[in-house]
């Protein structure tokens, strides 16, 4: 059985500090660029589980000039909307809700308003709830981030919630290295490319933004570890929580037991 435990606190504990598939050779060209057409559009937005955007707040990051979506390929059609701060940040739907027809939810960064009375956030929050085709209701919320770099071409869409089992195998971003450090965790001895591919998968499964400061100390922490340094000095150098370090060796680690979820590039 799954450890829903472990996933669930790995999870918690991300969000609180804070994906190309392989194709077979298609028999034309024409077919060929319809493929890789269909991948750069499933790749333009983060794919996430309609089981994990319920049971934790995901972020989404909206850029300057820039829509992001967030798209229900469920089956569900959203039956309300609430945004918790509508000074900087305004929303439309593909569809009017009192359609029965809309399942995407398109927010934009606008110049700041000035609403008498109300209170404004630093991370607004996006409550939506849903119905699904046997008429029941569920409820996401997602965590709003604007941001001011430019995004990159996989991270600045927006996300799809789609059925856990609709999602592709994560494809981790590298495989073992011989005789890698390691760190302690709940699973035993995760190594640093257990980290790395730990990282990637949290990042896909929206535990954590990729822009998140807490994503750019683990990748500073693995480049330290790569080019020599032990794993507790570069801990110490970049300064990072050592229990998120084996939070993620315990996601890559987790995903491989039960998932399968890590394959090499």
């Amino acid at each position: 059985m799954k450890n829903q435990y472990l996933v669930d606190g790995v999870a918690a504990l991300l969000l609180s500090l804070s994906i190309g598939f392989g194709v077979a050779s298609p028999a034309s060209a024409q077919q060929a660029a319809n493929l890789s057409a269909a991948n750069r559009a499933a790749d333009s937005l983060r794919l996430i589980s309609e089981e994990q955007a319920q049971a934790n707040a995901i972020p989404v990051d909206i850029y300057t000039g820039r829509g992001s979506v967030v798209d229900f390929r469920n089956g569900e059609v959203i039956a309300y909307i609430q945004l918790s701060d509508m000074s900087e940040i305004v929303y439309s739907t593909n569809a009017p809700i009192e359609s029965g027809r809309s399942n995407m939810i398109v927010l934009r960064e606008i110049e700041p308003l000035n609403f008498e009375g109300q209170t404004t956030a630093a991370v607004p929050n996006l409550i939506v709830s849903t119905i699904d085709p046997e008429g029941i209701s569920r409820t996401y919320i997602f965590d709003l981030h604007l941001r001011q770099e430019r995004p990159s071409e996989a991270r600045g869409n927006g996300i799809a919630i789609l059925p856990a089992n609709a999602i592709p195998a994560r494809t981790v971003r590298r495989p073992e290295q011989p005789n890698a450090p390691t760190i302690g965790s709940s699973f035993g001895q995760p190594t640093i490319t257990d980290i790395a591919n730990g990282l990637e998968i949290a990042i896909a499964r929206g535990y954590t933004a990729e822009s998140d400061p807490v994503v750019s100390q683990v990748r500073q922490f693995i480049a330290l570890v790569d080019s020599g340094q032990t794993v507790a000095a570069a801990a110490r150098a970049i300064n990072i929580d050592p229990n998120v370090l084996k939070a993620l060796g315990d996601i890559a680690i987790e995903a491989d037991i039960f998932d399968g979820a890590s394959t090499q590039v």
